[in-house]
């Protein structure tokens, strides 16, 4: 069996919600627990 991680990465208040919504229902539905790298102070300018 191989294994294999995900990570995803850049979650921050800014992001775009419902792409990251899509990947999520998409990762719950074969049951994959992926890494999250989460930017809690988001500087970027979107």
């Amino acid at each position: 069996m191989n294994k294999y991680f995900i990570r995803l990465d850049d979650a921050c208040p800014k992001m775009n919600r419902e792409r990251w919504d899509i990947m999520e229902r998409l990762l719950d539905q074969y049951k994959v627990k992926p890494l999250v790298g989460i930017i809690p102070d988001c500087k970027d300018h979107f």
